[in-house]
């Protein structure tokens, strides 16, 4: 994404795929009261079916049926 690559993601939603399109990827820090620092990244997607953006979980991705990196 960084380098002008647009990432589109076939996801393994039943009997048919549906494609979404990575608009961001953000690593959110929290601090525990412990003052223990945890790191998560929230991916978001924009979903060409209703022309929206949503939150979308890493194991989504991790069993995508498709990646595609496209340079423009």
């Amino acid at each position: 994404m960084q380098d002008g690559y647009v990432t589109a993601i076939n996801l393994d939603t039943g009997e048919i795929g549906h494609s979404v399109v990575m608009q961001k990827v953000i690593l959110q820090t929290a601090t525990k009261i412990s003052g223990k620092q945890v790191e998560t990244f929230l991916y978001y997607v924009m979903d060409p079916s209703g022309g929206y953006y949503h939150k979308i979980s890493r194991n989504m991705i991790i069993n995508a049926k498709n990646v595609f990196y496209i340079w423009r």
